[in-house]
């Protein structure tokens, strides 16, 4: 019982000490939180730029030229390997994100299982490949199998462990975080240089390569160790879908949008190429500046990699509802790229000093150049990925790696060869500028279920004719005869969701279904040849839950069908095109003592900023749920959120406190749910 307590009292401290996202969008915390995100990168990127210089110094007196060269352009093809995959898994994210929402956790296992097959076949692939290209370079330049060879044969055998790790966190990545403890984080760079130390009397040279298996090996199991955690947090198990011979194709697997996704992450990697065109540099004069920039790479990593800690924040804030809140998320991550800049630049410069002394200043100011440029594209460039505009990743990718080979066929100063990057860098941040603005019409995924304000957004502006159809549902049986819709409504949520995402996957691209609260779907299907979603279609779907199922008939033009389902929604008749809305922040002035008006354009009040992390996020959460369908989801807060929608964007979020009684919030609800109403389905947009 005392370890119980003990238990309780370490996990109630650890959960009080963490801050979430919700704090930076809501409570004005958005430097605490990103400190919070960066502590444990910042401590492994203070060792491992420490001991990677150590291996890079290390293996440049050992190692002859050729093969210092060869071993260079080796770890940065497989940093480019490693960063197509890792894109290229975003497939497996999006549809494991795709299963959850229409909660089948089978599906989501099997989808893993198959991930992993494949991957298990590339892996044996490129150890085969990689073992056998390192014997043969021996044999064709008539020497002995070296220390060299051994190393360059274990990146691939590395790189398909990792592939194959990445794939298993790939597949809980995409709903969680997998979170590891900071000794585990720095044991593994710890561990690999230990290893060279204690190997060196014994194996001489040859200490290198097995060093790097494993911390290679250990790397792979903290990591494999902590996912199968989480796995186990959420009840899946993907190990009984894995089938090493005939393996099912996974879902998008080797497709157009595999590729791109792959191919951009892939050039986003711009650290490998910096060391390509440094290592030409190496070839040409093996200079002692051209071994510091090898030495800082760790460094150069650490300025492109900083910014996929956040991509798990920019994929939460995926919905167009967020637009206006996550522009000004991701304005901050950009600010935030300088000081990460100036911090590495100031490693390096440490770096440089302990190696070279003043030797080194000459180099100094293109190395801290680069390194701003490198951090400031790697914010946009997260953005970018996160919103899937591979495309426009992939064209300045090309431009900037032209660019590289062109320095590195050009110029052999590596000091004039950061610099060029640098410049290159700096001219492709204007070309990633974020797109302005939500799409006018929204068809979402073909099958997928939609919010409310983009159903309507795609009813508005569908050209074509169409009809709508109005369900609503009874009280379930586990309502206990509530009075409240919302009480009962919330009860059978799951039931409700899981009719309207069987109507929109029969729906396809022939219409849009979206909830409704409390206890409602909305169906829209487009005139056409093709089969249709009868109504006696949706009563068996319904499964008797159904209490009344009505249709606006055939109308000529989606503009129509939105005008006959707004008379429906609003209850008072058809309403001219750009009918005035209701001015909410006259309203609100009522509640104001006692609410408060979040907006991303205004300060956090001082008393919301006060409330505990889990309280913050819950009203954030009930904000949304009230955006997605203009009702929202009831009691899980003492607060009563509710947000005001425009365009298919959340422009305001509306918190009542608790000592306001229901019957001025039910009232507030029904104010800010007509105004949304009329602002979707009336505006000029």
């Amino acid at each position: 019982m005392k370890n119980l307590r003990s238990w309780f009292f370490r996990e109630s401290r650890r959960v009080a000490r963490r801050i979430r996202l919700e704090d930076a969008l809501l409570g004005g915390r958005f430097a605490a939180y990103a400190l919070y995100r960066l502590r444990f990168f910042a401590a492994r990127t203070a060792a491992s730029a420490v001991l990677h210089a150590a291996r890079i110094i290390l293996a440049f007196r050992i190692f002859r030229p050729g093969d210092f060269a060869a071993l260079l352009a080796a770890e940065a093809a497989a940093a480019l390997v490693g960063g197509f995959w890792w894109g290229s898994l975003e497939t497996l994210r999006e549809r494991v994100r795709e299963l959850q929402e229409e909660g089948r956790p089978q599906a989501m296992a099997a989808e893993i299982g198959r991930w992993l097959s494949w991957t298990l076949r590339l892996a044996a692939v490129l150890a085969v490949v990689g073992a056998g290209g390192a014997v043969l370079r021996a044999v064709l330049a008539r020497r002995a199998f070296s220390a060299a060879d051994l190393l360059l044969a274990s990146v691939p055998l590395r790189v398909g462990l990792e592939l194959l790790v990445r794939c298993y966190h790939s597949g809980i990545y995409a709903i969680r975080r997998v979170y590891r403890p900071l000794a585990a984080v720095l044991l593994v760079e710890t561990v690999g240089f230990g290893a060279v130390l204690g190997l060196w009397p014994i194996l001489g040279s040859w200490a290198l390569p097995a060093a790097a298996m494993v911390s290679s090996v250990l790397a792979a199991g903290i990591l494999f160790r902590y996912t199968a955690r989480a796995y186990r947090h959420y009840g899946l198990d993907p190990r009984p879908f894995i089938r090493w011979r005939r393996p099912r194709r996974p879902h998008a697997a080797g497709g157009a949008e595999w590729a791109l996704a792959g191919a951009a992450n892939a050039l986003m990697r711009l650290d490998g190429l910096a060391l390509l065109a440094v290592s030409a540099a190496v070839r040409s004069g093996a200079s002692p500046l051209a071994v510091l920039l090898l030495a800082v790479g760790a460094l150069i990593r650490a300025a492109a990699d900083w910014a996929r800690l956040f991509y798990f924040d920019l994929k939460r804030q995926e919905t167009v509802l967020l637009l206006d809140i996550k522009a000004v998320f991701a304005r901050r991550i950009t600010r935030l790229s300088l000081p990460i800049a100036f911090v590495l630049a100031a490693a390096a410069a440490v770096t440089a000093a302990v190696l070279y002394g003043g030797r080194a200043l000459p180099s100094l100011p293109a190395l801290s150049l680069f390194l701003t440029a490198r951090s400031i594209l790697a914010a946009r460039q997260m953005r970018a990925f996160a919103e899937r505009s591979y495309g426009l990743l992939i064209a300045t990718g090309v431009g900037i790696a032209s660019a590289w080979a062109a320095g590195a066929l050009l110029i052999t100063d590596p000091r004039f060869v950061l610099a060029a990057g640098a410049a290159v860098l700096l001219a492709a941040f204007p070309f990633l500028a974020p797109r302005r603005g939500a799409s006018p019409a929204n068809d979402g995924t073909p099958g997928g279920l939609l919010t409310l304000p983009d159903w309507i957004r795609s009813v508005r502006f569908h050209e074509g004719p169409g009809e709508v159809l109005f369900i609503r549902f009874s009280p379930g049986s586990v309502h206990r005869k509530r009075d409240d819709g919302r009480e009962w409504a919330e009860d059978d949520r799951w039931s409700h969701d899981r009719i309207a995402r069987s109507a929109a996957h029969r729906l396809g691209r022939r219409g849009w279904a979206a909830l409704s609260g409390p206890a409602g779907i909305l169906v829209f299907q487009k005139e056409g040849r093709t089969a249709r979603l009868s109504k006696a279609g949706l009563l068996a779907l319904g499964a008797g839950l159904i209490r009344s199922l009505q249709s606006t008939g055939p109308q000529p033009s989606g503009r129509a069908a939105a005008a006959a389902a707004a008379a429906y929604l609003l209850e008072k008749g058809a309403l001219p095109e750009g009918s005035p809305s209701r001015d909410l922040e006259r309203d609100f002035a009522r509640f104001h003592s006692r609410g408060w008006i979040l907006a991303p354009d205004r300060p956090v009040p001082q008393a919301l900023a006060g409330l505990s992390s889990e309280e913050r996020g819950t009203i954030f959460a009930e904000a949304l749920d009230f955006a997605a369908d203009f009702n929202g989801r009831p009691g899980r807060s003492r607060f009563e959120a509710s947000a005001r929608v425009e365009d298919g964007v959340i422009r305001a979020l509306y918190v009542l406190g608790p000592t306001v009684p229901e019957r001025r919030r039910a009232r507030w609800r029904e104010i800010v749910r007509e105004a949304n109403l009329r602002a979707a389905f009336f505006s000029r947009a």
